[in-house]
């Protein structure tokens, strides 16, 4: 069977408004997408902007991975949409989390491509 492509969303948008990143530290890290459980793969396409007035870090990590291994990405105030993801593909229930250098300053827009294998 040939693989199908479906578009969607990611888990924690709502309504296709971005996600502004509240959380501030690994232990408080929010859920960005939640892939289903099946054998089904998500790509997720995501970027982020700061419309804050300096300079703030986003950290971007799977579930289960520890603290100081998250990739860390410099979003630079008011410069537009960075990419963060770019095609980069989850399966299984896997989570993708995130937390800002300070809560609120960070939004999230992204999409995700399901491609269904069974």
């Amino acid at each position: 069977m040939e693989p199908r492509y479906q578009v969607g969303v990611l888990s924690s948008i709502v309504n296709g408004s971005p996600l502004i990143v509240s959380a501030s530290s690994y232990q408080t890290a929010q859920i960005l997408h939640q892939s289903a459980n099946s054998p089904d793969i998500e790509e997720l396409w995501i970027d982020a902007y700061n419309f804050s007035e300096s300079l703030q870090f986003l950290s971007v990590f799977f579930a289960g991975m520890p603290s100081g291994q998250e990739i860390v990405y410099p979003i630079i105030p008011r410069s537009g949409l960075v990419p963060i993801f770019k095609g980069r593909r989850l399966t299984n229930g896997a989570s993708l989390l995130v937390f800002a250098s300070a809560p609120s300053t960070i939004g999230i827009m992204g999409e995700m491509n399901r491609i269904v294998t069974s």
